[in-house]
């Protein structure tokens, strides 16, 4: 059912010259590739999407087209805008308890009006491959060893590190964005003494002299929604790992939370964007969906 050799080519939006991501990526689909004799069923995701934001449509196009080139089952199920907290609910647990997908995954923004908390806890704690319910998250504070998920972006960062040899124990790296989907989380899995090591400060709007702090990391990841947030090279110290998060559409282009081209050469590492954390959060995503088709026995 699987080929022998995975398409690494799904890393989307790549420039010729800007692979660094994609490198990393290729190595979690070889990952991927080596854990197929493992699986007890084929890996199926569902995808519980409700209304039509346009960001969410592009984002689940990507992932359905990760799961074709991986010869993964893929289900979308769409609901309008309207529906109400409790039926979103009851439609989860029927997810929950169909033995054929073995990955859910809600997708984000939901509408005002459903309750969000309450959505992401529902998917069980064996389909959650995103990694966002109570139970999942919170096995991240005994770092990685203890989680069988970890949220797709923060794996990718944490495997973008160790590929790269990027040097950890003991030195400062600031977090931009206090998200719980990145921020939060990475801080967790990267500060594990027992692993990486890092010393984390975690940033936001409100911290004073931010600059300060950016310019003696040894690692700074920039994950806070604001286009061009760090968009001089003194925001930076020489040699530093800088791991952009952002994506924003800016007329034609794509651009993220860093200036690229203001820091590249003062710094040692930098993803750009696109092709940077994208392909990684995707084949992280990929990675959690193989890890689900390895023991779920719901």
């Amino acid at each position: 059912m699987y080929t022998d050799k995975l398409d690494i080519n799904i890393v989307y939006y790549v420039h010729v010259s800007m692979k660094i991501g994609a490198i990393v990526a290729e190595s979690i689909y070889s990952d991927i590739n080596d854990m197929k004799k493992t699986f007890r069923r084929v890996p199926t995701l569902a995808i519980v999407q409700v209304g039509n934001d346009p960001a969410s449509n592009v984002y689940i196009k990507y992932k359905k087209r990760a799961c074709d080139k991986l010869q993964f089952d893929f289900n979308l199920f769409h609901y309008d805008s309207s529906i109400s907290t409790e039926e979103l609910v009851g439609n989860i647990n029927s997810i929950n308890n169909d033995s054929s997908v073995t990955g859910c995954i809600v997708q984000l923004p939901l509408p005002d009006h459903i309750d969000k908390f309450r959505i992401l806890n529902a998917v069980c704690d064996e389909k959650d491959v995103d990694c966002f319910n109570i139970n999942n998250i919170s096995k991240l504070y005994f770092g990685a060893k203890s989680a069988k998920y970890i949220p797709a972006t923060v794996l990718g960062i944490y495997k973008f590190i160790q590929y790269n040899n990027i040097d950890t124990k003991g030195k400062l790296c600031v977090i931009m964005g206090k998200s719980n989907i990145v921020g939060k989380p990475l801080q967790l899995l990267l500060s594990d003494e027992f692993d990486m090591a890092l010393t984390t400060v975690l940033c936001d709007k409100y911290t004073e002299n931010v600059k300060d702090l950016t310019s003696k990391a040894d690692i700074l990841i920039v994950a806070t929604g604001v286009h061009h947030l760090v968009n001089t090279s003194d925001w930076i110290k020489d040699g530093a790992t800088v791991i952009d998060v952002g994506i924003h559409k800016i007329g034609k282009k794509v651009e993220g939370d860093v200036n690229y081209n203001e820091l590249e050469d003062k710094a040692g590492i930098i993803t750009p964007v696109p092709g940077g954390v994208g392909p990684l959060t995707v084949a992280s995503l990929m990675y959690n969906l193989a890890l689900s088709a390895q023991d779920n026995d719901k």
